[in-house]
């Protein structure tokens, strides 16, 4: 992401869909939750996977 201009990141976190509990190991429906920047906007996002 860093080549792209994603720089620095923040945050990566893997969370549980429902409870946003963080998660060891993705072995039930998760959110990856993110937070960086992008030049001098930070963006905080999250993909359901």
């Amino acid at each position: 992401m860093q080549s792209l201009g994603f720089a620095p990141i923040d945050d990566l976190v893997l969370v549980d869909d429902e409870t946003l509990e963080q998660l060891d190991h993705f072995d039930r429906p998760a959110r990856l939750m993110v937070a960086g920047y992008l030049g001098p906007t930070r963006l905080i996002d999250n993909l359901s996977l």
